[in-house]
């Protein structure tokens, strides 16, 4: 919706007065001739025009275009999160939670980026329900085209607190998930603007996330030192239809995920780097095998059709081994 100036310049008065200036439906133009050779124009892109979007620009006079150009349009300031966390499609592939989701430590790097050709004051304000966010208000400038980062430190306990960021009078979501040493947190947030959110278990190493739909597919398995994901595009422990879902965080926490006649029970302890999967009936069929990834292990033990345990970490040989039987004598448990 800001107003945007554009010149050009002509090689003649009488070919100057005959132009105009094409732009994309719903944008508004005012031509201003500076002389008889130069024109600018104040062009004001719709209010609903999206930030990124090129958009192409023509200079006509008499039916014949004389030039174009390929614009982008930018915000005036654009604010990111570049710590969001984000949801892995397959091993490679990866977007930005939105609205973003800051998992962790307690600290969020806000960055704010002046599109302006001027340097620009901003105000920032940062708040968060059940937390303290220091500082709650920054005064910053930033230079023309330029960037520059606040880093925001949350004061609170354990959980999932709603926060906003206000920047120039507009206000942008997100989530801050506080874990501390040695506890895990399972809860819910929509990590792709769809409607539905998705469920999460996680700790200091690892991240799981289910789906509520498709019988709780299994949607990643993160190391968070990584980054990397195990799991396939499609995901794992796929089935049919919605689900309900209850969680309980702490020094061990667990989701519970019903469906039409069974019932999964996914835990994962504060310390460990590998989750456990049980179900009082049959899981679907496995689509992971133990083996090497880089530098991280992958184990996937499986002593029973109902149970099941997944290890995620930077292990030597031995040490993997040693894990593996481990959960293996836990899986075979009455």
């Amino acid at each position: 919706g800001q107003a945007n100036r554009l010149q050009a310049q002509f090689s003649s008065a009488a070919l100057a007065a005959r132009s105009r200036l094409l732009v994309p439906a719903h944008f508004q133009v005012k031509a201003v001739a500076k002389s008889e050779t130069e024109m600018e124009y104040e062009v004001t892109p719709p209010p609903d025009a999206l930030h990124g979007e090129r958009v192409e620009f023509a200079l006509e006079a008499d039916g014949v275009r004389l030039g174009r150009a390929r614009l982008q349009l930018l915000r005036p300031v654009s604010v990111r999160l570049p710590d969001a966390v984000s949801l892995h499609f397959g091993p490679e592939a990866s977007l930005p939670s939105a609205p973003a989701l800051i998992a962790d430590n307690g600290e969020a790097r806000v960055v704010i980026r002046n599109n302006d050709a001027a340097i620009r004051n901003y105000t920032l304000e940062a708040r968060c329900e059940g937390l303290d966010l220091l500082p709650s208000r920054t005064e910053i400038a930033v230079g023309a085209s330029a960037e520059r980062e606040v880093t925001l430190r949350a004061l609170g306990g354990s959980g999932v607190h709603p926060c906003t960021l206000i920047l120039g009078g507009v206000s942008t979501r997100f989530h801050m998930a506080l874990i501390k040493r040695g506890e895990t947190l399972a809860y819910s947030v929509d990590l792709d603007a769809d409607g539905h959110d998705e469920w999460i278990i996680e700790n200091q190493k690892l991240r799981a996330v289910f789906s509520a739909r498709d019988g709780g597919r299994w949607l990643e398995f993160v190391s968070k030192e990584s980054g990397w994901n195990a799991l396939p595009v499609a995901g794992a422990l796929k089935g049919a239809g919605a689900v309900e879902v209850t969680s309980s965080s702490g020094r061990e926490a667990f989701l519970q995920i019903s469906g039409k006649g069974w019932r999964r029970t996914v835990k994962l302890g504060g310390g460990d780097s590998w989750i456990m999967v049980e179900q009082d009936s049959p899981l679907p069929a496995e689509v992971l095998a133990s083996g090497p990834s880089g530098s991280l292990m992958l184990g996937v033990a499986r002593t029973a059709p109902n149970r099941a345990a997944y290890v995620l970490d930077r292990l030597a040989e031995s040490q993997f081994a040693d894990v593996m039987e481990r959960l293996k004598a836990q899986l075979v448990r009455p």
